[in-house]
């Protein structure tokens, strides 16, 4: 992928470390079902996962989480173009 390493971040961790970005990559595709959503994506060297979704993507795809008792978490996403909207499950590990 494709990315500007002129426009870098800091990034702190949980255990308080600040490191930064290599750059960030504009208008990123990412679809969920019926959902498209066009993401600025920060690149990481070695991180501990494939993508840390935020806040901004929240807000971007007006999600909505369910949370229920045995532990399951429904994520409602609504695509900010055409309105369609996916319900994603999620169970515990």
């Amino acid at each position: 992928i494709a990315f500007d390493p002129g426009r870098t971040i800091p990034l702190q961790s949980a255990n308080g470390e600040t490191d930064w970005t290599l750059g960030v990559a504009k208008d990123v595709p990412f679809r969920f079902g019926e959902v498209l959503a066009f993401l600025q994506v920060h690149i990481v060297p070695s991180p501990a996962y494939d993508v840390l979704l935020g806040r901004p993507f929240e807000v971007l795809t007006q999600a909505h989480i369910r949370n229920f008792l045995s532990g399951d978490q429904h994520y409602t996403l609504t695509d900010p173009n055409s309105h369609k909207t996916v319900t994603i499950p999620t169970i515990p590990r």
